[in-house]
């Protein structure tokens, strides 16, 4: 996969952990982020995103990724990229950063992914990562105390 296609998902991810950070943090204060749509703000999905069941999105992930079954606030769509289907989630979950960081990470050892790129921060980890049923990226941030998780698959 080549570099623009890299960073145009890393930038819809991004994207995607500040809208529903900025949605999460702003629920009640700001009603006009609601009339919000990612199409609109970042220009790189050719539809409008398609929302999706936690079911959904389960069945297009790989079969052992590690989703909460007890996570709070879960959301998912699915975006069209350069003709690809991306499925994007993010949800609340019960677990700190560093219960996170450990679960993802041996998640990514144990299924045989290269990890492309790796970004962290104080409160946030990012993780690109790569194998031969496709690419997936997982981002984890803390935000005031509690802990979003992100992260979108687009298979090969």
């Amino acid at each position: 996969m080549n570099k623009t296609v890299i960073w145009i998902i890393i930038a819809i991810l991004v994207l995607v952990v500040l809208y529903f950070g900025f949605s999460y943090l702003n629920e009640n204060q700001n009603p006009a982020l609601e009339n919000i749509t990612l199409s609109e703000n970042q220009g790189l999905a050719e539809n409008e995103p398609e929302p999706q069941t936690i079911q959904e999105i389960q069945a297009v992930f790989p079969d052992s990724f590690p989703f909460e079954d007890d996570a709070q606030s879960f959301q998912g769509f699915t975006l069209d990229v350069e003709g690809r289907d991306q499925y994007v989630f993010t949800y609340e979950s019960n677990l700190t950063l560093e219960e996170n960081r450990a679960l993802f990470e041996q998640y990514l050892t144990q299924n045989n992914y290269e990890i492309t790129e790796e970004h962290e921060e104080t409160e946030s980890l990012l993780y690109s990562a790569t194998n031969a049923s496709g690419q997936l990226f997982i981002g984890i941030q803390e935000l005031e105390g509690k802990v979003l998780i992100n992260g979108s698959y687009t298979a090969n």
